[in-house]
């Protein structure tokens, strides 16, 4: 399969596409955009190998990349996930750490979005959407990490599924993190 995509991380720059059918390979690492297994019902895409590939002909000014496939994953064991490249912020509950330049960049991105296969959302932008997950997962580079000092001991009371989203008992407001409202 020849996977492209495109950017207009520049503003003024015109548009321009990504090859990803051939991907350089960084020494004698084999890194191979998507593998199967028979064990395995879906795919595994090696967004590192992506995103390499991606900088090879962008500019490193990118916080975030999100990838959405031509197939369905329905049945790998997520919809959509964020995957952190590199983090400088304390105090979020989230520790310090950076894998930048194993993604081609030399500092600038934060994470990875897999937002799975268009289609695989459903089509009401007033309840569960494409829109709503990809906002959830941007703000996995931030959000709901936090614990709570309870009684002099810290405690992961406001967190929720995975201790990566609020609790659905815990007030939010309707955050895009879940939680309650």
């Amino acid at each position: 399969a020849i996977i492209t995509g495109f950017t207009r991380g520049d503003p003024d720059a015109e548009y321009q596409a990504v090859d990803y059918d051939d991907l350089p390979l960084l020494g004698s690492e084999a890194a191979a955009l998507f593998e199967s297994f028979a064990e395995i019902p879906y795919r595994i895409v090696n967004t590192a190998a992506i995103a390499r590939r991606f900088f090879a002909v962008q500019p490193d000014s990118f916080d975030q990349l999100v990838l959405i496939t031509d197939f369905d994953l329905l049945g790998a064991p997520f919809g959509a996930f964020y995957q952190g490249v590199r983090n400088e912020v304390a105090g979020i509950g989230l520790g310090r750490f950076d894998f930048s330049f194993a993604y081609g960049s030399t500092g600038r991105l934060q994470g990875f979005l897999h937002m799975n296969y268009l289609n695989h959302w459903p089509v009401d932008p007033n309840g569960f959407s494409f829109l709503n997950v990809l906002g959830q997962e941007a703000e996995h580079e931030w959000g709901a990490y936090v614990r709570a000092l309870l009684n002099g001991a810290e405690s992961d009371l406001l967190l929720g599924r995975g201790l990566a989203h609020w609790s659905f008992f815990f007030d939010t407001d309707g955050s895009v993190m879940e939680g309650n409202g």
